[in-house]
């Protein structure tokens, strides 16, 4: 998705573009997911969520393209480290000290460690950076 630039979201039809060049996904069925009529509360949902709320698969090895398969692929892509999120070890005093719900929804990020040292975010927008040089200065 070297075509994103910062500040960029993603949108359906560029990812199931990057799927399918990928290898991922066959052009037939990218083509019915972005042709789909899509419901109020499908509308609503990231193009990842989307996706795997369809029930494809990979067209080689038969892997479902769930929402951890595709959140891996995303992270590749965009030279990211993939975190799974345990909610269980959020120190949540510590990462709502740092960004208010607005921001944190506003922007698509979720702070989930806090040091003296640094801070550990992850992203649904990784090609969407706008939020960085704000929360640097926290």
């Amino acid at each position: 998705m070297e075509s994103h630039s910062q500040g960029r979201w993603l949108d359906l039809n560029g990812v199931l573009k990057h799927l399918v060049n990928d290898g991922l996904l066959v052009q037939a069925d990218a083509r019915s997911l972005a042709a789909g009529h899509k419901t109020r509360e499908e509308a609503l949902l990231h193009p990842l969520q989307y996706i795997a709320s369809k029930g494809h698969s990979q067209p080689i090895d038969k892997t479902p393209l769930n929402i951890r398969v595709l959140s891996q692929w995303l992270a590749t892509k965009s030279d990211l480290e993939f975190v799974h999120i345990d909610p269980l070890k959020i120190d949540v005093a510590a990462v709502t000290g740092v960004m208010s719900l607005a921001y944190a929804r506003r922007y698509g990020i979720l702070c989930i460690e806090v040091t003296s040292e640094e801070l550990v975010a992850v992203t649904m927008e990784p090609f969407n950076q706008d939020w960085l040089p704000s929360l640097e200065q926290a």
